[in-house]
């Protein structure tokens, strides 16, 4: 009844832990296809060793994150979808909750779960969404912006499950993006469907798993996606009423370039991004003024400063 996408690229120490977690599944009806990225650590050979006929592994070309989900997609059996990372894992009753909420609203194509946070330090939290409307509620889509800048993503790539239909019509992960393709996604999920919640913690998002995407190089310029975001944001018949919450989000995800860019030292960079004022729609204005503040000080002040504030959590 599910298909399980897992893109695999170097995920040696962590993907059999990934994999264990699904064959711990409550509710047993699921294939695991294992998209290989030309991986050049054992992680592939230690998938082909797991004794789990449910498993289907398939070698590419390393041709990015989102290529490898695009094509698991395309060679699932079963409608219903499901993504899990690598790094991260499932609780065991995971499946058998979608199960029971598609089973229970049959006009709705696709569902989401909560998830936790393990931070780089092993902390564990839930994820903080925004409002109480996530627990067995369909969801109000025009909300997603506002909650997205007020509180964590309220989805990751480990907590969704849809109908095959649903990623076919938005044409699947972009593979031209090699950031924020997964916000584009999930953004386009939102704006035209609708989504039941609930808030059964069914997953666990690792932040200290080995190369996780987070590269800083790539943000010395403004991100591709924010184009694509926009475009998309403007195509929605919700554009006129929404375009304040819209406004926060594109500044949330400019900040983003500007403490990576504070971080690697790069205070000129970090400064130019402050001449666009689609900046200053930031929603965390004290933050906001940190950043600024650390961009326009001499370095060799602004890096004791910065690790004084990511020690205190004053900025992250």
């Amino acid at each position: 009844m599910f298909s399980i996408v897992i893109p695999l690229y170097n995920k040696a120490n962590h993907i059999e832990d990934a994999i264990r977690s699904l064959m711990r599944q409550s509710f047993d009806r699921y294939e695991i296809i294992v998209v290989d990225n030309n991986s050049s650590d054992d992680g592939l050979a230690i998938v082909q060793k797991m004794d789990e006929p449910r498993i289907v592994v398939v070698e590419e070309k390393n041709q990015g994150v989102s290529y490898a989900r695009n094509r698991g997609v395309s060679l699932a059996k079963y409608h219903w979808i499901c993504f899990l990372d690598a790094d991260d894992t499932w609780e065991k009753d995971q499946l058998l909750n979608f199960n029971h909420a598609i089973s229970k609203h049959t006009e709705i194509l696709v569902f989401a779960n909560n998830y936790k946070i393990v931070d780089a330090k092993g902390r564990e939290r839930k994820c903080e969404r925004n409002n109480s409307h996530y627990d067995h509620q369909i969801y109000n889509k025009p909300c997603f912006f506002h909650d997205y800048n007020h509180g964590d993503m309220p989805v990751n790539m480990n907590s969704v499950c849809m109908h095959k239909d649903v990623f076919q019509k938005i044409g699947g992960f972009s593979n031209e993006l090699k950031n924020g393709e997964d916000t584009l996604f999930w953004m386009k999920i939102f704006l035209r469907n609708k989504i039941y919640f609930t808030d059964y913690v069914g997953s666990t998002y690792h932040l200290k798993a080995s190369n996780r995407s987070n590269n800083l190089e790539v943000f010395s310029v403004e991100l591709p996606v924010i184009k694509e975001f926009v475009k998309v944001f403007k195509s929605e018949p919700i554009f006129n009423n929404y375009q304040k919450d819209f406004h926060a989000f594109i500044a949330k995800h400019l900040f983003v370039s500007v403490m990576a860019n504070i971080k690697l030292g790069r205070l000129a960079l970090a400064k130019s991004f402050f001449y666009d004022k689609r900046v200053y729609a930031y929603p965390q204005k004290t933050t906001l003024f940190v950043a600024l503040l650390l961009s326009f000080t001499p370095i060799f002040i602004s890096k004791s400063l910065l690790q004084f504030l990511l020690k205190k959590g004053f900025v992250s």
